[in-house]
């Protein structure tokens, strides 16, 4: 078929554009010459189409163009040219749900939003007896308009028709594909309802529940291992919704939700009861650190007269600051990427809540500011030993557990907690202002942390080494290096920049 003839497609339909292509098919805008109008062609390149498939095709054809519900991309037909077969499909323009996807973890109530008019169409076609079987986010569509449409119905049907893939080959994608798939004999809806739930984990939580190097490693995943815990990957989504996605998720058909509406109405339901997830995660969160046992790498206290070891300049840019873990936005602090960066550390003993924090003098001493109603801070002067004056010290976090505290505190929107675990310099950062801090944080939706380890402790501190995977509302940043923790009030450890370096993901 030469370049000229493969512009017009079975006499019919003039290629105006490709919009994709993949291993077995190339979609093209076209125009239809005999009804003017724009539809979108899939040519699968190979097609064995024999006497006896194409009456099949002929079948398959009329029970797809059948179909009609606002939110499906309705196929016109099922044609053959020379050697490829093309499916003539509706144009939709837009995005799809997996360009959707790349921005980050989504709130439920958009999730719902995008995922109700999938159920709804999927209810529609199993009621005609039709299994899609290749349920994915690059093939829903949402619409300039805002309308969400399922699109490549029947296209899983027509390559095992054709014989596009070879004998025994498993048809689907892996990280959305039921178990049973892999196996021989006939899908029910039930394999829609599995990438269904599969597809709410991911918007809900910015990761696919499973992952492996092969389509077999994760295939059994889902057969040998329970399905995942979304809340696990975000923390406070209601115990109601997790159990309804580890449903949907089985590995036993029978166990799954009978139809995709009833698995949406039971997150509804189960968001909703909970009301909500984020102020749920602020509570798990707090209730994780007090159950948390401190680590014995805590270091004698520091006396209050010991000098503070200089750190070696580090001509760094903006980024590399600890708080680049936490949102890039941070960068426009500029002028104090000197003091975090290369800075000495911040003396002990400077209270870190928002309203009385400490603040450097022009000599380099602490120099308190009381709060209203609280006692103001002592000097620098130790006070007597005796019995009596010195209070029982207060159960307090560990150097890792403060860390960990800090990011997870972020994540949860628990800003005014994360603030108090913040160190002069790193509250210097944000100009020690916790509104700036909250703003400037509000993007971290995640975050996953990989290793967290003290990796050396001298009397100023202790420096811990930190590796992190954290998802803001439009990017995920991979950060690995070094954070400080430095002694606060009462000895509990405070969170300082060092020398953690972070790339971004879009």
């Amino acid at each position: 078929m030469s370049d000229s003839d493969a512009r017009l497609f079975a006499g019919r339909y003039r290629a105006v554009r490709r919009l994709g292509a993949g291993g077995t098919a190339t979609v093209f805008l076209a125009r239809d010459e005999r009804l003017e109008r724009e539809v979108a062609v899939k040519r699968l390149h190979g097609a064995e189409v024999t006497a006896e498939t194409a009456l099949r095709l002929q079948r398959e054809a009329r029970i797809m163009a059948s179909l009609r519900h606002p939110n499906l991309v309705t196929v016109f037909d099922m044609v053959t040219d020379a050697d490829d077969l093309l499916l003539i499909m509706e144009y939709v323009q837009g995005r799809t749900l997996a360009e959707v996807f790349a921005c980050g973890p989504l709130e439920w109530e958009r999730t719902l939003a995008l995922l109700t008019p999938v159920a709804a169409a999927l209810d529609e076609v199993h009621r005609d007896g039709v299994v899609h079987r290749d349920l994915k986010p690059s093939n829903i569509l949402v619409a300039s308009n805002g309308v969400v449409k399922v699109a490549d119905l029947g296209l899983a049907t027509a390559a095992e028709i054709t014989r596009i893939t070879p004998p025994g080959a498993i048809l689907g994608t892996p990280a959305y594909m039921a178990p049973e798939q892999a196996r021989p004999g006939r899908c029910t809806q039930a394999v829609d309802i599995y990438a269904l739930a599969t597809i709410a984990f991911e918007a809900l939580s910015g990761a696919r529940p499973r992952a492996g190097r092969t389509v077999l490693a994760i295939l059994a995943q889902a057969t040998q291992e329970p399905p995942a815990d979304l809340r696990m990957h975000r923390p406070g989504t209601p115990g109601a919704v997790a159990e309804a996605l580890m449903r949907g998720m089985s590995s036993d058909p029978q166990d799954r939700q009978t139809s995709a509406s009833q698995l949406l109405a039971e997150l509804a339901a189960g968001f909703e009861a909970g009301g909500g997830d984020r102020a749920a995660a602020a509570t798990r969160v707090h209730q994780l650190e007090r159950s948390r046992p401190s680590a014995p790498e805590r270091p004698s206290p520091r006396p209050a007269s010991a000098p503070a070891t200089p750190r070696r300049r580090r001509n760094r840019r903006a980024r590399v600051l600890a708080v680049t873990a936490l949102t890039a936005a941070v960068a426009t602090v500029g002028g104090v990427v000197a003091v975090l960066a290369g800075g000495q550390p911040a003396p002990s003993g400077g209270d870190a809540t928002p309203t009385a924090h400490a603040q450097a003098t022009p000599s380099g001493s602490p120099a308190a500011t009381p709060s209203a109603g609280r006692t103001p801070t002592p000097s620098a002067s130790p006070p007597a030993e005796s019995p009596t004056a010195t209070p029982p010290a207060p159960r307090t976090l560990s150097a890792t557990a403060t860390v960990r505290a800090f990011y997870r505190r972020a994540a949860a929107g628990d800003y005014d907690g994360a603030w108090r675990l913040a160190g002069p310099a790193m509250r210097r950062a944000f100009s020690n202002s916790s509104q700036r801090f909250r703003a400037e944080l509000s993007s971290l939706r995640h975050i996953e942390i990989e290793r967290v380890a003290v990796v050396e402790r001298n009397g100023a501190g202790a420096t811990v080494e930190i590796r992190s995977v954290a998802t803001h509302d439009n990017r995920v940043d991979h950060c690995s290096g070094t954070l400080r923790t430095v002694r606060g009030d009462g000895g509990r450890w405070l969170v300082e920049p060092a020398g953690l370096q972070c790339t971004s993901a879009r």
